[in-house]
């Protein structure tokens, strides 16, 4: 998912859901859609996460790893049967992808004041 602010269109956050344990191949196909999306939309690593979703109470101790190129994102282990793991990781994930963009803004507005 690509979340984006509605006023001005603006690409805020990648989001990539996977179901855990990630295979080696879908861990290439995360890699490459990160590098893509990523690239296209300009966005840093802190606005990108990564959910595994694990199904039963027996998979919660064999998520497994991210993949290598995704380990430094913010990555949430979540269920996608119960809704209440899966908004708080992604509140988490949101809140973190747009502190980065408001951060970005304000050093963005501060060089135009200096430079003024």
């Amino acid at each position: 998912a690509v979340v984006s602010t509605q006023s001005t269109g603006r690409r805020d956050s990648l989001i990539l859901v996977a179901n855990a344990p990630v295979p080696d191949e879908e861990s290439q196909f995360l890699e490459m859609l990160y590098l893509r999306f990523a690239a296209q939309h300009g966005l840093k690593e802190s606005q990108c996460g990564v959910f595994l979703n694990h199904v039963g109470p027996d998979e919660a101790g064999r998520v497994g790893k991210v993949p290598a190129m995704l380990s430094k994102l913010k990555c949430e282990v979540v269920s996608m049967e119960s809704g209440s793991t899966l908004h708080a990781a992604f509140c988490k994930v949101i809140s973190s992808a747009l502190a980065t963009r408001d951060e970005e803004w304000r050093k963005g507005e501060n060089q135009i004041l200096s430079v003024s």
